[in-house]
C-alpha cells in the first residue's frame, strides 16, 4: 500500500515476524521488534534518517512508546511520525489501561504536548504535535511552520484579550480565530467558545498556565473508546465539538467539528461517519479511473462488503466481475457480497471457474457444492438441474432443500422443481438402501 501510495518513496518495512515478499526495488522489509534497540539501531544506521515514520506495529502502549523513543531521533528536519490505533492505550488486552498507568504512550506524547504548548525544551526538537481520532502525529523542528505561527501579533493579540480573525486553516481557507486564554481556562468556558463555530473553524490560544483542561481534552478526543470500555466515565462536553489539536510551542489549536467517530469496539454501520466512510469508499472503488492493484482493489472491497449496508452491495459485485476476479479470494468477497443482499448467480459462476482450475478432487468437489448451493439460494433452478443432471450427490441436493426451504419467494411447480424433487428422492432412496444392514 505504502510503496503504491508514495510513488517515488523508498519503503522500509519491519515486521516481527519473517516476510518473503518481492515488493519491488523501493521496498525492503526487516525484521525484528519495534521495540528492539539493537534492531532500530541497525535499521537507522542504514536505512536512515526518515522523511515519514509510522507505527502500525503491535499497538501496545510499552512498544510504541519505546519505538518512538527510539526512532524519534532519526526524522529528517520536518519529518513526520504518526502513530496509529492510540485507543489501545486504554485497552487492557493491550496492556494499557483507562487510568494511563505507566508505561503507556497516549500519557508520554500528551505529557509531551504540554511541554511543547508551555515553551519548555523537548527531545526530539518538534515544530507540533497534532491530536486526531485514534491518532497522534509528532513534527520534527524545522521545517515549514504551521499557519498559527505565522500571526504571532494575532496571538500576542487575543493573550491580551482582544479577539483576531485571519484566513489560514492550513490552506483550506477556514478562519482561524485567536481568542484570550481564559476561554480555554474550563470546559464551559471552551464549550461556548465553541458554539457557533462552522465546522472545521479553528480557535488558537496561547498556551494556559494550568493545562489541566488541555491535558484532559489531549486524551478524550477518543471519549467514544473511552465509553466503550467504561460506560458512564465523565467526559468533558468539549471533547465531542473538538475534531483535532494541534499544539506548538506557546501556543493550541482547537479545530471545531462534530466528534462523533464510532468506537473500534462498538462501531456502529448507522453513524454518520460510518455511512459516509462507506459512500467515500464505495465511490472510489467504482470509480472507473480507479486503478489499483488486484490485491488493492480485492482488499478494499472486502472493507467495504464488510460495512456495507444490506441491499448495497451490487455495484460491488459487478467491480468484482470487471476486474476477473474468479479465484478462492473473489469467491469469498461474491459470497459476502451475496449475503449482504446482492446476486447468488455470480457465486455460482466463480465457484465453478475455482472448481476447473482446482488440481486437488476434494477442492473442485467443495467448489462444486458452493455453485449448486448459491444457485438454490438465488432460486436459479432451472440452471441447478441443467448443471447437476442426474449426478448430484446427497450432500449437494441436501444444501438444495436447506436453500429452498428459505427460498423468497418460495419456488414452483414448474418442470425444473419437479426434476430436482425427483433427484431428492431417488437420492434419498438410494442413501436408504446403502445404509441397510446386509445380510451375514
Amino acid at each position: 500500500m505504502w510503496r503504491d501510495y508514495f510513488p517515488q518513496g523508498r519503503i522500509v518495512g519491519l515486521d516481527l515476524a519473517p516476510k518473503r515478499l518481492d515488493l519491488g526495488p523501493r521496498v525492503s522489509i526487516r525484521q525484528g521488534a519495534q521495540a528492539d534497540p539493537t534492531v532500530i539501531a541497525a535499521v537507522i544506521a542504514e536505512e536512515g534518517p526518515f522523511d515519514i515514520i509510522i507505527d502500525d506495529g503491535s499497538h501496545r502502549p510499552d512498544d510504541v512508546l519505546a519505538s518512538w523513543r527510539l526512532l524519534g531521533q532519526a526524522l529528517v528536519p520536518g519529518g513526520i511520525y504518526v502513530v496509529e490505533d492510540v485507543q489501545t492505550a486504554f485497552m487492557t488486552a493491550f496492556g494499557g489501561s483507562v487510568d494511563l498507568s505507566a508505561p503507556n504512550h497516549l500519557a508520554a506524547l500528551r505529557d509531551l504536548a504540554i511541554d511543547l504548548g508551555a515553551g519548555r525544551p523537548v527531545e526530539p526538537a518538534l515544530q507540533r504535535i497534532e491530536r486526531h481520532h485514534n491518532l497522534i502525529v509528532l513534527v520534527a523542528a524545522d521545517g515549514p511552520a504551521p499557519d498559527l505561527m505565522q500571526a504571532p501579533d494575532a496571538l500576542r493579540a487575543a493573550a491580551g484579550g482582544q479577539g483576531a480573525l485571519w484566513q489560514g486553516g492550513g490552506g483550506t481557507g477556514a478562519p482561524i480565530v485567536a481568542l484570550p486564554v481564559d476561554r480555554l481556562s474550563s470546559d464551559a468556558a471552551l464549550t461556548q467558545a465553541l458554539e457557533g463555530r462552522a465546522d472545521g473553524e479553528a480557535l488558537v490560544f496561547a498556551c494556559p498556565e494550568d493545562t489541566d483542561l488541555l491535558r484532559r481534552l489531549f486524551v478524550q478526543i477518543d471519549h467514544h473508546e473511552i465509553a466503550a470500555i467504561t460506560p458512564g466515565s465523565p467526559v468533558l462536553a468539549a471533547a465531542a465539538r473538538v475534531l483535532s489539536l494541534v499544539i506548538v510551542p506557546g501556543g493550541v489549536m482547537v479545530v471545531q467539528g462534530p466528534n462523533d467517530f464510532p468506537s473500534i469496539r462498538a462501531y456502529y454501520l448507522g453513524s454518520r461517519r460510518a455511512v459516509l466512510a462507506q459512500r467515500w469508499v464505495q465511490t472510489v472503488l467504482l470509480d472507473p479511473d480507479t486503478q489499483p492493484s488486484q490485491a488493492q482493489l480485492l482488499g478494499l472491497l472486502d472493507r467495504a462488503l464488510l460495512y456495507a449496508r444490506p441491499g448495497s452491495s451490487g455495484p460491488i459485485q459487478r467491480r468484482l466481475a470487471e476486474i476477473g476476479s474468479d479465484d478462492a479470494g473473489g469467491l469469498q468477497l461474491q459470497i459476502l457480497a451475496a449475503g449482504r443482499g446482492g446476486d447468488w448467480g455470480p457465486v455460482a459462476t466463480v465457484a465453478l471457474a475455482c472448481a476447473a482450475r482446482s488440481t486437488e478432487a476434494v477442492m473442485s468437489d467443495g467448489y462444486r457444492l458452493v455453485a449448486a448451493w448459491a444457485w438454490a439460494r438465488a432460486g436459479s433452478w432451472s440452471d441447478l438441474a441443467t448443471y447437476l443432471g442426474n449426478d448430484a450427490t446427497p450432500e449437494e441436493l441436501t444444501l438444495i432443500l436447506t436453500a429452498r426451504a428459505h427460498a423468497t419467494p418460495t419456488p414452483g411447480d414448474g418442470p425444473e422443481a419437479e426434476a430436482l424433487t425427483g433427484m431428492v428422492r431417488a437420492a434419498r432412496r438410494d442413501l436408504r438402501e446403502a445404509r441397510k444392514p446386509q445380510p451375514a
